[in-house]
């Protein structure tokens, strides 16, 4: 039985579509991406060479509710509901046409936008790493330096507690995460950084943050003089407690 691989790189760096697994090509994984983060980069499903592709429409300012897939013609998909065969008899059930045209509306809104918000969020990116790299002893980036969404920033700091840190990032205004919406609520350390060799401890440390397209350079710079201050505040708060 066929498996989608579902890539990581929107979230903390290039992931690995699984083409040469060493698995026989029938049950090679089928290159599969989700965009979470779409609207951020030129969009080609040649260009990536997936077999399928979805798109999360409240990424893209749409309700949420409404999404997009594309399979290659001849892909074989199995529906998961089954009924009046709508959507040429891949997803049964009333179609969502107002939130089918708001997604619509919402990837040509992305796309006209696209060239001038993602050099701006770029550069605004590249100061908040900078200057939290700069003022956080033993700070650093988690996955791909320069081959990454303009629209996120993932951190880890190791011996402080991320949670500790959102804590404090909370206090300041700032509302962020240690790790994707899909983990929400967990306290396991993100698979992918697990995977990307980082160690339990310091995947525990992990804050990550993410903007839109409407985020000004200011509100990014005001957070990374957030983050700064919020862990000196629990590293202090840590060494108090140790003293």
């Amino acid at each position: 039985m066929h498996r989608h691989v579902c890539e990581q790189r929107d979230r903390h760096g290039p992931g690995h579509p699984g083409a040469g697994c060493g698995l026989p090509e029938r049950r090679r994984p089928l290159p599969h991406r989700r965009r979470a983060g779409g609207g951020w980069l030129p969009l080609d499903v040649d260009s990536l060479g997936v077999t399928a592709l979805s798109i999360s429409g409240h990424k893209l300012g749409t309700p949420k509710g409404i999404g997009l897939l594309y399979l290659r013609a001849g892909t074989p998909c199995e529906p998961v509901l089954h009924g009046g065969g709508q959507e040429r008899g891949r997803r049964s059930g009333t179609e969502n046409v107002a939130g089918a045209v708001g997604l619509a509306c919402a990837l040509g809104l992305a796309q006209r936008a696209l060239p001038a918000a993602a050099t701006t969020s770029r550069s605004a990116q590249d100061a908040l790493v900078a200057a939290v790299l700069a003022a956080v002893p033993g700070a650093f980036v988690t996955g791909h330096p320069d081959t990454r969404l303009p629209n996120l920033a993932s951190f880890c700091f190791p011996g402080v507690s991320g949670e500790a840190v959102l804590l404090e990032l909370e206090r300041r205004g700032v509302i962020c995460s240690s790790g994707s919406a899909c983990a929400a609520g967990s306290s396991e350390p993100s698979a992918v950084l697990l995977a990307l060799g980082i160690d339990e401890g310091t995947a525990h440390s992990a804050v990550r943050l993410s903007w839109t397209q409407d985020t000004p350079p200011t509100d990014l710079a005001e957070a990374a003089r957030a983050v700064i201050a919020s862990v000196a505040a629990v590293r202090s708060l840590g060494a108090a407690r140790g003293a």
